[in-house]
C-alpha cells in the first residue's frame, strides 16, 4: 500500500504545479498572439521567396485574413463565455 500513496502523492503534487503553472501564465493572451502572427510568418515567407514583390497586395490580404480571425475569436469568446 506503501507504494501506491506514494504515487498518489506524486501525482497530486505534479497536478498541483501544473494547476498553479497554468493560472501563472497568460494562456489566453498567448494563443492569441500565436493565433494572429501566423499568417504574418507565412505571409513574410512568401513575400521573401516570391520573385515578384507587391508588398502592398501582401498588406491587404494580411489586414484581411486578421480581421476574419478577430471576428472568429471574438465568436468564440462569446461562446464559450456564453455572452
Amino acid at each position: 500500500m506503501g507504494h501506491i500513496n506514494y504515487m498518489l502523492d506524486l501525482i497530486n503534487a505534479i497536478e498541483c504545479q501544473f494547476l498553479i503553472i497554468q493560472n501563472w501564465l497568460p494562456l489566453y493572451q498567448i494563443f492569441l498572439i500565436t493565433y494572429l502572427s501566423v499568417p504574418a510568418v507565412f505571409l513574410t515567407y512568401y513575400q521573401y521567396k516570391s520573385k515578384e514583390k507587391r508588398p502592398m497586395f501582401s498588406v491587404t490580404i494580411l489586414m484581411i485574413i486578421w480581421l476574419i480571425q478577430i471576428m472568429a475569436w471574438s465568436k468564440g469568446h462569446e461562446i464559450y463565455y456564453q455572452i
